[in-house]
């Protein structure tokens, strides 16, 4: 459990460094960096867990079950990504006037970032469309892998969303497995 609440806070803060250079369009100074790949440690444990073949029989039945426990599991990874920004909540300030991680049944994450001053719409568009492929891979390399250790499935989605704080959207963008 440790393991998946480090990594599923790191997905939602490493989209957020992702997408801190809009807030000051024109900024010469270099953005931070972060790590997506998972530890050595977590790659393995994810790769050696042992699980028995299931029969046929038992694959129909976790079907049948999946929407529920997915729908809890999905609560459970929301609410470990809101503990993660509420962690962060000064840093974000600055920034960010509100960002909220919310379910969409049953199996989306919907990350949803209201920048605290104006941006420039079409310029903030822009620059978050040429991170896509970044966000992309962020969303392969941990988030979509923690959302499923914890039961989310099964596929996983993830939506980014951005808005000037007018409410007015100035990007989104919607990741499947």
């Amino acid at each position: 459990m440790f393991t998946k609440t480090i990594r599923a806070g790191a997905t939602s803060l490493t989209a957020l460094a992702l997408a801190l250079s809009l807030a000051a369009c024109g900024s010469d100074e270099p953005e931070p960096e972060a790590s997506t790949e998972p530890t050595t440690q977590e790659a393995t444990s994810e790769a050696t867990t042992p699980e028995a073949e299931p029969s046929a029989t038992e694959e129909k039945a976790p079907e049948e079950t999946a929407p529920a426990d997915s729908e809890a599991a999905l609560d459970e990874y929301i609410a470990l990504e809101q503990a993660q920004l509420e962690a962060a909540g000064d840093s974000l300030a600055d920034v960010y006037s509100e960002v909220t991680v919310t379910p969409e049944y049953p199996d989306t994450a919907v990350f949803t970032y209201t920048y605290a001053q104006e941006v420039p719409a079409e310029e903030a568009a822009a620059q978050l469309e040429s991170m896509v492929g970044d966000l992309k891979e962020l969303c392969e390399t941990a988030v979509f892998p923690a959302m499923e250790s914890m039961g989310v499935g099964p596929s996983q989605k993830v939506t980014y969303i951005y808005n000037n704080p007018d409410g007015s959207e100035i990007w989104s963008q919607t990741f499947e497995s």
